[in-house]
């Protein structure tokens, strides 16, 4: 009862700040951005509660059926693994118990997915998550009303990649610092033909992360904890050659991830990480962290997504490009830009995983439905048998994922895995290709790859232990 309080009120409060808003008497999209995620984290409380309950009262009644008793999937997997023990000393009731566990099992899990397709109060319910998930993940809904504008616009972009020097930074006023980065946003966004990007500089919790980028009110949050950084050093009359180019980097892999939500380009390519985009959102929230809440990583796995390795490709990509102009800072970008490529990068998370999890958990919506069924025809994983339509002739993406899901084996499923890590590769060129950088820029320089890079690291390590340094007499100072 309380949480169906807590809805219903949130959803009010809603209503009433977006009515505000078209009625220009509430300019806070921000705020009402968080409201609508909040929306959608107390739908999801009270669907992962319902589905808890569900299954455990099924991993009871199944155990019970067999003259056992089991509360969860815990203690059932540690039956499992005391019988399968037992059982390697000829123990026959051990063998005989393990079967029995097994069965149990197995029983549980079909009816558990039997009752997840047809309980109607719990599929409603996901579906309106995953309604309001999709307003907070629509870029195109609102624009933040905060000017995107900058007195650096007028300056060329390589005068304004100019600024970031070590000589040059230091000396700004922090505000014109933040304009700085405002211009320069606003010069990749143009450039990628997309809106340009508000810049909000704010506090956060975590220093982990230097910006984000928010597709409900399309603008990007930079970390102010990080402009103070800035500042302190600027007090230290540093020529640090690391924490602007971190910065820049940042606002380049920020309107990155607007190019992804906001491009309306036919290209395939980018349309799959597009949709991989919002698939991720959903299956983040309304599976991982239900199943994972308490994760070592506090992003596990998140950067080797899709939507983030494009980012990061692509602000690697642009930074590299840069550090071939004609500039007074071109070796400091280029430095950065060679250092900052990731080692041994990998690709942990399978967008195939997350369809088919999100599919087979019900209560989707037509929108997130049809991102699924765009990115598994990319990967050769539809087939026109398996599309159904509804009344009005159109194609029920809902339906047609599911049989979609339904129809696959292991061949198509392997078949698929390779085609996804072979696009990996292929999109994403300067993350899998590291040596190919610092064997073209070793030989540039007459050096050793080896030399080269420790080179780079002995450089970076001294900018590093700077900026620590600040971050200590901060925290010391508070």
């Amino acid at each position: 009862m309380l949480t169906k309080f807590k809805q219903t009120r949130k959803t009010k409060e809603i209503v009433e700040k977006v009515h505000a808003y078209n009625n220009q008497t509430n300019t806070d999209l921000v705020s009402i951005g968080k409201d609508i995620y909040d929306l959608s984290t107390l739908l999801n409380n009270e669907i992962t509660a319902i589905e808890k309950k569900l299954r455990r009262s099924i991993i009871i009644k199944t155990s019970l059926d067999y003259n056992k008793l089991v509360f969860s999937d815990l203690a059932l997997n540690n039956k499992i693994i005391e019988c399968n023990y037992k059982a390697n000393f000829s123990s026959k009731k051990a063998l005989f118990d393990l079967e029995i566990y097994k069965k149990i099992k197995d029983e549980v899990e079909k009816k558990y997915q039997d009752a997840l397709k047809t309980d109607s109060y719990l599929i409603s319910l996901k579906n309106r998550f995953h309604s309001v998930l999709s307003l907070y993940t629509n870029s195109n809904y609102k624009q933040i009303t905060r000017s995107s504008k900058s007195k650096y616009d007028s300056l060329p972009f390589e005068k304004q990649l100019e600024m970031f020097s070590s000589d040059t930074f230091f000396t700004l006023q922090i505000e014109d610092v933040k304009e700085l980065c405002q211009a320069v946003a606003n010069s990749y966004c143009n450039k990628m033909k997309i809106k340009n990007l508000p810049l909000i500089f704010l506090e956060s919790k975590s220093d982990c992360s230097l910006g984000s980028y928010s597709a409900f009110g399309n603008y990007i949050n930079i970390n102010n904890n990080y402009i103070k950084i800035i500042s302190n050093l600027k007090k230290l009359n540093s020529k640090n050659c690391l924490i602007q180019y971190k910065l820049l980097s940042t606002i380049i892999h920020e309107c990155r991830h607007s190019y992804q939500a906001t491009n309306t380009s036919k290209n395939m390519d980018t349309k799959y990480i597009s949709n991989a985009m919002k698939i991720n959102s959903h299956y983040m929230k309304r599976i991982f962290y239900v199943l994972d809440p308490y994760p070592e990583d506090p992003h596990p796995g998140y950067y080797s997504r899709l939507h983030e390795l494009d980012a990061f490709n692509a602000s690697n990509k642009v930074l590299i490009d840069m550090s071939k102009l004609d500039i007074k800072n071109a070796k400091e970008i280029e430095d950065f830009a060679i250092f900052d490529l990731q080692k041994d990068y990998k690709a942990k998370n399978s967008i195939i995983k997350e369809m088919v999890d999100l599919v087979n958990n019900h209560g989707l919506t037509q929108n997130i439905s049809k991102c699924i069924y765009e990115n598994l025809k990319f990967l050769n994983l539809t087939s026109f048998k398996y599309i159904e339509y509804n009344n009005l002739d159109k194609i029920d993406y809902i339906k047609t994922v599911e049989n979609c899901v339904e129809n696959l084996n292991t061949t198509k499923l392997n078949n698929a895995l390779k085609l996804e890590a072979y696009y990996r590769t292929k999109m994403f060129e300067t993350l899998f290709n590291r040596d190919k950088y610092l064997e073209e820029y070793a030989e540039k320089y007459n050096m050793q790859k080896n030399e080269y890079e420790t080179m780079l690291e002995n450089k970076f390590e001294h900018e590093n232990e700077e900026i620590k340094s600040v971050i200590q007499n901060e925290n010391e100072m508070v």
